[in-house]
């Protein structure tokens, strides 16, 4: 399964999608910090913390900074 993809899945889950602009309003902090541990276990990644502001969290960018570090792997 692709970086994409497997992202995907976990974001659906929380009613987010790679392909969307919109940010879910109704995702608490729990369930934001849930999804962050859950993308982190997938990729064996440590999410840096600008990325762990629900305000400032972009879908796209956490997915090139995915991508960039798997390829560095």
């Amino acid at each position: 399964m692709e970086i994409q993809e497997r992202l995907e899945a976990i974001l659906n889950q929380y009613g987010l999608s790679v392909h969307s602009e919109e940010k879910n309003e109704e995702l608490d902090s729990f369930a934001f910090i849930s999804m962050i541990v859950e993308i982190e276990n997938e990729f064996d990644i440590s999410i840096p913390d600008d990325f762990l502001t629900m305000s400032f969290f972009d879908v796209k960018r956490l997915l090139n900074y995915i991508v960039s570090v798997e390829e560095s792997v």
